[in-house]
């Protein structure tokens, strides 16, 4: 609701209950099939700050509290294209991670940085960054590219 004038808009909160002798419960949102057209899509918009900073966006998975366990994943998968006849174009979606653009008139502005960081480990090795390009049944893989943007000046 809107927090008119003076106020602040009211929170919305998803939770399911807490569990000693075994699992909670899992939150899904999830749209339906579109069998003549496009399936519905699931949109997260957070609110621009006026005089303060944006709104943040954290996805975080799960902590493991017991010994021998893993914490939980993130994950993220651009949809699959799965018409296996040869009859047109067909291409998996996309996964696009991109840093902020500033709007600034200051040089010394920056845009928002991107940045891959495997996990810590207090006692033995700490995680990978890895980056593997696409696989292909019948032609070449995809590439691998890391580059530069040109300079405006």
């Amino acid at each position: 609701a809107d927090g008119g004038v003076q106020g602040t808009s009211g929170d919305m909160q998803w939770n399911t209950g807490n569990a000693t002798g075994g699992h909670s419960g899992s939150v899904t949102v999830q749209t339906g099939l579109g069998l003549m057209g496009a399936g519905g899509d699931i949109e997260m918009l957070v609110g621009m700050g006026g005089v303060g900073s944006g709104g943040n966006v954290l996805v975080s998975a799960g902590e493991a509290m017991m010994a021998s366990q893993s914490g939980g994943m993130v994950g993220m998968m651009g949809g699959v294209a799965s018409d296996r006849t040869t009859s047109g174009y067909q291409f998996g979606g996309a996964v696009v991670i991109t840093g902020g653009h500033s709007h600034g008139g200051a040089v010394t502005d920056a845009g928002g940085n991107v940045l891959l960081t495997a996990g810590g480990a207090d006692m033995g090795t700490g995680g990978i960054v890895g980056m593997v390009s696409g696989r292909s049944e019948a032609t070449s893989s995809g590439d691998v590219r890391i580059e530069t943007a040109d300079a405006g000046i």
